[in-house]
């Protein structure tokens, strides 16, 4: 008659031979697919705010620029007349700032006659759209005769 042994006891992994299960693999690559999904999100929201920033930086310097020449104009050769609003003859200008050919932004300006004073104001208007709406900045000056 045989005798039936016990079958040897299982030995367990030490703690320092255990590994990851299936499950706390997959919990961890979501986690990390989460995290990155979010910094990539970010990422491209700044590179929308930098570009946004951008122009109007541009369209302020425009105007700005456009504003200081008129503003070193002789005072009587400075007429009435243009708008903001439309382009008008002699009164606005499409500036293709980067060289290729398209232009990148409108620059309109009027000036009105106050009587003992005049009053330039200058719009300038971002025709870049690629990255949300058309950025638009008007500068406004007060000009006295000396």
């Amino acid at each position: 008659m045989r005798r039936c042994e016990p079958s040897p006891p299982s030995r367990r992994p030490a703690p320092s031979e255990a590994g990851f299960t299936l499950v706390e693999s997959l919990v961890a690559m979501f986690v990390t697919t989460l995290i990155l999904l979010t910094i990539a999100e970010l990422m491209i929201t700044g590179l929308y705010v930098h570009r946004s920033a951008a122009d109007m930086t541009e369209t302020t310097a425009l105007s700005a620029e456009r504003l200081e020449q008129l503003r070193n104009s002789q005072y009587d050769l400075l007429l009435p007349g243009g708008s903001i609003a439309v382009n008008a003859a002699g009164f606005s200008e499409n500036l293709d700032v980067n060289g290729d050919g398209v232009d990148d932004y409108t620059r309109r300006w009027e000036v009105l006659d106050l009587g003992d004073r005049k009053e330039i104001r200058v719009r300038t208007i971002s025709l870049l759209t690629t990255l949300g709406p058309a950025k638009e900045t008007t500068l406004h000056l007060l000009l006295a005769p000396e």
